[in-house]
């Protein structure tokens, strides 16, 4: 096994481990984007709001926040930070080789501070465990990359370029993960001044989804069947 599959194979190892150890009804997770510079900037959250999609194409849609549902929906949030990550392609067990550049998923993490926004934008690679459908399911994000892509005037960067990872335990519930969708949207657009959903076309382009390269002898994932394959529409333009 390659160099790359063998990291995809410890990174199955954590999730499912993680997984066990957060038990059922643990929703939520912890990611932390760390700035690329000599001096690193980090920026760690705690997740207690955790839902995902399991309607259409992209084939998992997650959104996490630090701060309770309720209080997204008011529209009064005045500190918080905000994921949403959607899974465009899922490995496939025992078949799917693996490299380097792979990526699988589009990132947006809005940053809310005291009126100030700002939305990074970026792609990386995530591993599910469980399956689609299921009351919970898991994501490990390992290794993505985000840069700033707009904000309010008065937003300060400290972190463009960075680096995300974390785990995280979402729960299906395509009602609520509307509304969060509506309501997150809604609060960017308004602080910007502008229509603004965080993954839609009207943003500036992030790196570009890789899936990986077919080399003559693949490392591939290990045999654990993961349990996706859906296709069709989730939201007309996520957030």
């Amino acid at each position: 096994m390659g160099g790359f599959g063998v990291i995809v194979a410890s990174l199955s190892a954590m999730a499912g481990a993680f997984l066990v150890g957060c038990g059922v009804g643990a929703a939520g997770g912890s990611l932390q984007m760390r700035s690329l510079g000599q001096d690193p900037v980090v920026l760690s959250a705690k997740y207690v709001t955790a839902f995902y999609s399991d309607r259409g194409s992209p084939q998992i849609s997650c959104l996490l926040a630090d701060v309770g549902l309720q209080e997204l929906l008011s529209g009064s949030v005045r500190r918080a930070t905000v994921i949403h990550l959607d899974l465009l392609w899922v490995p496939e067990a025992g078949a799917t080789p693996m490299d380097a550049s792979a990526t699988n998923a589009t990132i947006r993490y809005v940053v809310i501070a005291d009126g100030e926004v700002g939305v990074y934008g970026g792609a990386g690679f995530a591993l599910p465990r469980g399956a689609l459908g299921d009351h919970m399911l898991g994501i490990l994000v390992e290794d993505a990359s985000l840069a700033l892509l707009e904000s309010t005037e008065g937003f300060v960067d400290l972190l463009s370029p960075a680096r995300l990872t974390g785990r995280a335990t979402a729960v299906l519930d395509n009602q609520r993960m509307q509304q969060m969708h509506d309501s997150i949207s809604r609060l960017v657009s308004d602080a910007l001044g502008r229509r603004r959903f965080v993954l839609g076309e009207s943003w500036p382009a992030v790196p570009n989804v890789r899936r990986p390269r077919r080399p003559e002898q693949p490392a591939l994932l290990p045999q654990e069947p993961l349990g996706f394959g859906v296709q069709g529409s989730v939201f007309g333009t996520t957030f």
